[in-house]
C-alpha cells in the first residue's frame, strides 16, 4: 500500500533535501542502521573470540588438556569472522540505498542513529525529522 502524500511529507522533503519519499527515508535508514550494528555486533564477536585465543595460548601450561580450549577458541574465532566476512558483505547495498535516498540530510540522520546507539524506530526517526524541521 501507498501512503498519501501530504503537505507535511513535502514540507520534510524539501527541507531535507531527500531523494525519496519519506518512508523510502526512513525505511532505508533503519536498513543502514540494521547493516551497521551487526558489522559492530560481528567485530565485537571477533575481538571476544580472538582474546579467548590468546589467552587459551598464554595460560596452556595450565588447563586441563582434555578440555580443548585451544582447539574449541580457534574454531570460535572461526565462526566469529566467517560472522564478520558475512556482516561486511552485507553492509554496501544498504549503505548505498541509504546514502542515496537521504542526499544531503545523511549526516543528520547519521547523527541522529549514533544518538541513538544505532537503534533508531522508524517512528523516532519520524518525529526527530519534524521535530528538528520545526525548530
Amino acid at each position: 500500500m501507498i501512503d498519501k502524500l501530504t503537505a507535511a511529507e513535502c514540507e520534510l522533503i524539501a527541507h531535507y533535501g531527500f531523494q525519496g519519499r519519506v518512508g523510502d527515508v526512513v525505511s532505508k535508514t533503519i536498513g543502514y542502521q540494521w547493516a551497521r550494528k551487526q558489522l559492530a555486533e560481528a567485530q565485537e564477536e571477533v575481538e571476544v573470540a580472538t582474546a579467548a585465543l590468546q589467552a587459551a595460548i598464554m595460560l596452556a601450561d595450565q588447563l586441563p588438556d582434555r578440555l580443548n580450549l585451544k582447539a574449541t577458541a580457534e574454531h570460535e574465532l572461526g565462526i566469529a569472522q566467517a560472522n564478520l566476512d558475512r556482516a561486511r558483505g552485507k553492509l554496501p547495498y544498504p549503505t548505498e540505498a541509504f546514502f542515496e535516498v537521504a542526499g544531503p540530510a545523511a549526516p543528520l540522520l547519521v547523527e541522529m542513529m549514533e544518538g541513538a546507539d544505532w537503534a533508531l524506530t522508524g517512528p523516532a526517526l519520524t518525529a526527530a525529522l519534524e521535530a528538528e524541521r520545526a525548530a
